[in-house]
This record gives structure tokens, C-alpha cells and sequence, in this order.
């Protein structure tokens, strides 16, 4: 059973005493994949994965913390036989779980997760012939689709990511106009140059693009279509000078990632220059009280980043995006 007022409690009292909580955490759980997808290096890094007993502790330490959201991921996180009983135990503890996946091993996994799971989140591209090259595999597409489907019968929420370049941005209005048949929310983020480094920026993406990507989502909210950015990300990307520094942002002051080897992060984008405490060392309250927060770094454009950071400096668009997603409603 879940316990939402024990856990406010809990934040309170770690914000009274440390100014910090870790209200949101993401936990990659594999580097490892079963697709190449053009525009991601996570498989590249080949980390130790911790034991399912780590990851349960870790889960509990952070629940102590005060945690709220539990965030898995990968890598393909469906390539850990140990999901179901890692999410059963954030479930358990009263947190708000989700997951992030291409869709490829779900059919098969659904009955063990669907119990667990408060959302599901899948990676889409594009039409079938741009979402499979992307991805490296063939038939990509047709899983995504099913996966969307297989969860929405089941009455799980389903959000995508649309990683937008050069090469895919002219069928983001196909992804828009199927969210709205299949009933899911569509978040867009500009493809960045590295997972692991907020310094390699957004490549040859400039200003004209992400302008341009701006547009293109204020049309599709004037259309009623379902896209995840609030309006205040948008107003971001049509004014790129206005991307809040890596100094401004509520990463590991309010939310954080948590590598395969137990590394305790920031964000993603933080790993090659800021390296942390790992959680199966030290126990996670004292890496999360030695978590540094990430002082230089011009800023990001990840979607779910800049919404939680939004939502956590108390934007009231970004909140009221993020309620509106979670009770399935178009803005």
C-alpha cells in the first residue's frame, strides 16, 4: 500500500534539515541494449551492474530520504531478468515508478511489470522506416506500437520520446497524430552530441532548429495535439539564449540519477566531468550528502531534465503540464 503523506513528511523534515531531497531519482539498471539507435552512446559504456539485494537496499536507503518518483532505465532496462521484484519494492515502499524502454522485450515481460508500473515511457523516432533505421533493427516500430497498445489496454499512461535531429524532425507531426489515436503524450528533445557529457552540446543543432522544433510543438498544442513539453520548455527552445546553465538546474538538489555501478549523479549529462560516490560503497545518504552540485556546464535540452528542474523551481506551467499528464489530459 502506498504512503504518499509518510513520504511528504520525510522530504520536509530531509528539506528542514539538508535544503536538499531527493524527490525523483532515475535508476539505470543496464548500459546494456538490444538496438544500436543512431543517436545514443549509453551501450558504449560497459559498467558493472549492481546485484537485484543492491538495488533493493538502495531503494530503501533513498526511501528513508524521503524519495517520491523512481525513474528505471537503461541502456535497455528489460534486459534485467530482476525488474518486476525491483519494482515491486518501489512499489511497496509508495513510490511512483516508471519506466523508459524501446519497447522490443515488453510483450513478453508485461504480466510480471504491469503491476508495478504507474507509467510507461518508450522510445519513438518516427514512421516505421525511420523509427527502424534509427534503431538498427527491424520491426522496431511494430513492438513500440504494440507496447502502446498492450499498455494502454491495461490502463498504464504511455508517454514517447521523440529524439529530434535533421534527419527525423519532418515526421515528428506523424508521432504528434498518432499520440493522439493511440492516447499517448509525445515528449520531444533535441538529440544531444553525448549521454555523458553536457559539454559536447547539441552538435550542428542551432538556433534556427531548435526554433523552428519550437513552432512546431505551438502549432501542435493549438491543434489539441498530446505533447509532453510545457509551455515554458517551448518558450525555451524559441529563445535558445534562455536554456538554464547546469548551475541553475535542480539536479542533485532535488533529483538524480543513479548509474549501473551504483555511481551517483547528477544527471546523465554529468558523468564524464563530475564522477560521484558510489551507493553500494558508502550507503546512499552518504553519497547523496557529498553529491556536488554541478556548478558549471552550459545547460541541457533533455526534456524530462528541463521539465522536473522547471517543476522543482516551481514553474506553474511545468506543473501544470506534468498534472495534466498524469490525468491524461490534453492541454
Amino acid at each position: 500500500m502506498r504512503k504518499p503523506p509518510i513520504q511528504a513528511w520525510k522530504a520536509l523534515w530531509q528539506w528542514i534539515r539538508y535544503r536538499r531531497v531527493p524527490l525523483s531519482v532515475t535508476f539505470v539498471l543496464t548500459n546494456r541494449c538490444n538496438q544500436t539507435c543512431s543517436y545514443c552512446d549509453i551501450r558504449t559504456d560497459r559498467s558493472m551492474e549492481m546485484s537485484t539485494d543492491a538495488w533493493i537496499a538502495a531503494l530503501q536507503e533513498f526511501h528513508s530520504l524521503g524519495l517520491v518518483r523512481a525513474s528505471f532505465s537503461g541502456g535497455e532496462v528489460l534486459l534485467r531478468a530482476d525488474l518486476s521484484r525491483i519494482l515491486s519494492e518501489a512499489r511497496s515502499l509508495g513510490m511512483t515508478t516508471s519506466i523508459n524502454t524501446n519497447g522490443s522485450l515488453l510483450a513478453d515481460r508485461w504480466p510480471e511489470i504491469a503491476p508495478w508500473l504507474d507509467m510507461l515511457v518508450l522510445s519513438l523516432d518516427g514512421p516505421r522506416e525511420v523509427h527502424d533505421a534509427r534503431c538498427g533493427r527491424r520491426g522496431s516500430f511494430d513492438r513500440v506500437l504494440e507496447a502502446i497498445r498492450l499498455a494502454r489496454r491495461s490502463g498504464v499512461p504511455v508517454a514517447t520520446i521523440f529524439v529530434a535531429d535533421r534527419d527525423n524532425l519532418a515526421t515528428l507531426p506523424f508521432v504528434m497524430e498518432m499520440g493522439a489515436r493511440e492516447g499517448f503524450f509525445v515528449y520531444v528533445q533535441p538529440r544531444h552530441a553525448s549521454c555523458f557529457s553536457v559539454d559536447q552540446g547539441l552538435g550542428d543543432l542551432d538556433s534556427d532548429f531548435l526554433q523552428h522544433l519550437g513552432h512546431m510543438l505551438e502549432r501542435a498544442r493549438r491543434l489539441g495535439l498530446p505533447i509532453g513539453a510545457s509551455r515554458s520548455f517551448v518558450a525555451t527552445l524559441l529563445d535558445p539564449e534562455q536554456v538554464p546553465s547546469c548551475r541553475a538546474c535542480a539536479a542533485g538538489n532535488f533529483f538524480a540519477t543513479v548509474l549501473p555501478d551504483g555511481e551517483l549523479i547528477p544527471c546523465h549529462l554529468t558523468r564524464r566531468e563530475h564522477p560521484r560516490d558510489l551507493v553500494a560503497q558508502g550507503g546512499v545518504e552518504k553519497a547523496w550528502r557529498s553529491l556536488a552540485h554541478p556548478w558549471t556546464g552550459r545547460g541541457c535540452l533533455i526534456a524530462p531534465y528541463q521539465e522536473l528542474n522547471r517543476m522543482f523551481h516551481l514553474d506553474p506551467e511545468a506543473i501544470r503540464s506534468a498534472l495534466m499528464r498524469l490525468a491524461g489530459r490534453r492541454r
